[in-house]
């Protein structure tokens, strides 16, 4: 499964916040530098969804704000669920 993520930094607190068109809008508390919004972005994800990180991977948009990631299609149904409360 892929998620479209778009990745905003320094905020107070690692959130999911909606859905911004087909991009789902999370916040993180870290900077955008040495990779440390990307791992708090897929530590966020893992713990809002309920899914290990292993099963996250950053598939393009490495260093953009906007990002595909790419999900264990056994975790898929358990995502795909939640994402409807973000609307």
């Amino acid at each position: 499964m892929f998620l479209k993520v778009k990745v905003k930094a320094n905020a107070k607190i690692n959130s999911i916040e909606k859905m911004e068109g087909e991009f789902l809008v999370v916040k993180v508390k870290s900077p955008r530098e040495k990779g440390l919004a990307n791992k708090h972005l897929i530590q966020t994800i893992s713990d809002e969804f309920k899914i290990p990180k292993s099963s996250i991977a950053i598939k393009t948009g490495e260093t953009s704000i906007r990002k595909i990631l790419e999900i264990d299609d056994f975790y898929a149904n358990l995502v795909f669920d939640k994402l409807s409360f973000f609307t």
